[in-house]
């Protein structure tokens, strides 16, 4: 049904431009706030390792978990970076470089920031893995001692691009030995443990990060605590270095 009472009369010229520019007011607003929402962020920096020496043609990543996305740079001779086109949220960062570790870090990012910080590589962490059988023990040395050991000159340190890895060798090296106590009993352990090597190429900080018998990881730390090494060198300078340590004990079955 029609009502009667409403003004079906066109509108004028003026009234409608003062309509127009009414909308206009309500729609600019919303216009604003859609693009800030669309503000892209940047991430950029350079490249380094520990040492401070710049890490060219290095391949990176930035991803997230949800929603997926992952975001591929390089840096470039100068170890320059360039992460555009990003979303506000948190990264993870990775890289591909060998005797490095692949996963770096975290970046926060807010919507629109340009965020400018250089990336400190870290170093890789060594890999060993012993396996002890119930029985005679075998030689408990092998190998010689660190203070017999000369190191050469590096090369490393006439460079200026950096990721010159020096790896450590081993100039001392102990056995652990199966406890007595069990011989015979047909038991296994399996153990891991992280150490450092430090600069001086001793073992530090040695801990057992997996529960297990006492007496087996006392027969481990033993041992690990007297191995030696030839210092690890990045870019010609003496480093620190993790190494995760595998130790398996086998009874007779």
């Amino acid at each position: 049904m029609l009502n009667r009472g409403l003004n079906r009369t066109p509108l004028t010229r003026s009234v409608g431009i003062a309509t127009l520019i009414v909308l206009l007011g309500i729609a600019l607003p919303i216009a604003g706030l859609v693009a800030s929402a669309q503000a892209t962020a940047q991430f950029s920096g350079t490249l380094v390792d520990t040492v401070g020496r710049v890490l060219p043609d290095t391949a990176m990543v930035l991803s997230t978990a949800a929603p997926s996305q992952k975001h591929q740079a390089r840096s470039d001779a100068n170890g320059r970076f360039v992460f555009a086109g990003l979303t506000g949220g948190e990264y993870e960062l990775q890289v591909e470089r060998p005797g490095f570790a692949t996963t770096q870090g975290r970046v926060n990012l807010a919507a629109g920031q340009s965020l400018v910080q250089d990336v400190a590589l870290q170093l890789g962490t060594l890999q060993e893995t012993i396996t002890i059988a119930d029985g005679p023990p075998t030689p408990a040395r092998a190998g010689g001692s660190r203070s017999a050991y000369k190191a050469e000159p590096s090369a490393c340190s006439q460079t200026t691009v950096g990721g010159c890895i020096e790896q450590p060798m081993k100039l001392r090296d102990v056995k652990p030995v199966y406890p007595p106590q069990f011989s015979g009993s047909g038991r296994d352990a399996v153990l891991k443990l992280e150490a450092r090597i430090g600069v001086d190429g001793f073992i530090n900080d040695l801990r057992v990060v997996t529960p297990g018998n006492p007496e087996f990881a006392a027969a481990a730390i033993d041992a690990i605590r007297q191995w030696e090494f030839s210092q690890t060198r990045l870019d010609g300078v003496p480093v620190e270095v993790k190494m995760n340590i595998a130790v398996t004990f086998r009874g007779q079955h």
